[in-house]
């Protein structure tokens, strides 16, 4: 594992949420839910126990500064910006997209990365 969390805050999961996901914010405040999109309002990564999923209505904790560990969704090259993918994966950004950081380390679709969460737009 990579992460060195900053702040972390909790949130009521809005829907099922996976380990090691972007999340985005809910429609209610305080709630958040599996990120979908570069263009979503991400939120930070979750941060769950390996092996775990919060169902809705699960209190979770949301890593906000830090590193954090994520799972890739695509090739990654550190320095990278990320965002997510259609499954809350950390994919390379483009034009249009909400960056929730920049890679930490190197990695390919499935990998187990680290971003260090420095939310911004492209």
């Amino acid at each position: 594992m990579n992460a060195n969390e900053g702040l972390v805050k909790t949130y009521t999961a809005s829907g099922t949420i996976n380990e090691y996901r972007l999340v985005k914010f809910g429609t209610t405040d305080k709630t958040v839910l599996q990120a979908s999109t570069g263009t979503d309002k991400l939120a930070g990564v979750v941060c769950l126990p390996k092996g775990t999923t919060a169902a809705n209505g699960d209190a979770v904790d949301v890593i906000k500064s830090g590193i954090a560990d994520v799972i890739y969704g695509g090739t990654v090259t550190v320095g990278d910006y990320l965002t997510s993918n259609a499954t809350g994966f950390a994919v390379v950004a483009v034009a249009g997209d909400n960056v929730i950081g920049t890679a930490e380390l190197s990695g390919v679709s499935g990998d187990l990365g680290a971003v260090h969460i420095q939310k911004s737009s492209i």
